[in-house]
């Protein structure tokens, strides 16, 4: 309520006409949830085709200019939303899976670590890295690495 702009009839902004808003607007959508064919994803993507990507983890593999000797970074991420503009905003594994440590959030750490768990049944480089704990920090790689990965994870598009 204090972050609200200067507007006319700023005086009758209350928290009880913001809970109201926020109640009437989560049943809102969640009406047009039910009512759509395809569910919230579906109900999602049709409002935002970049919804598709939010909770999923990607890898990536990056130049990184500033080691001669290292000149890849590869750095495993989690889609948490959008940003304001509408592009997928990624976090770093690492912290994604600090932020849902804890009994309460059981499911999202599940949920989390799932698509990891079945890259590494996929991939020898991927199981790895999860072992030695170095997927959930960015990585320097010299220029062997990326290739030697790849070899290894034919079938990793599939299993993430």
């Amino acid at each position: 309520m204090l972050q609200a702009p200067p507007m006319v009839g700023l005086e009758y902004l209350t928290l009880d006409v913001l809970a109201n808003w926020w109640q009437d607007l989560d049943s809102l959508t969640r009406s047009e949830i039910d009512k759509h064919p395809g569910g919230a994803r579906g109900y999602l993507r049709g409002r935002n085709p970049q919804w598709r990507f939010v909770g999923r983890v990607t890898f990536h593999l990056a130049e990184n200019k500033r080691d001669p000797d290292h000149p890849f970074a590869f750095l495993a991420t989690y889609a948490n939303g959008l940003t304001p503009q509408g592009k997928v905003r990624h976090e770093p594994l690492g912290r994604a899976l600090s932020a849902v440590r804890g009994e309460q959030n059981r499911g999202a750490m599940l949920n989390l670590l799932l698509p990891i768990s079945k890259a590494a049944e996929s991939s020898e480089s991927i199981r790895r890295l999860v072992d030695s704990g170095e997927i959930y920090h960015p990585l320097a790689w010299s220029p062997e690495k990326p290739t030697s990965f790849s070899r290894r994870s034919p079938l990793l598009n599939r299993a993430v």
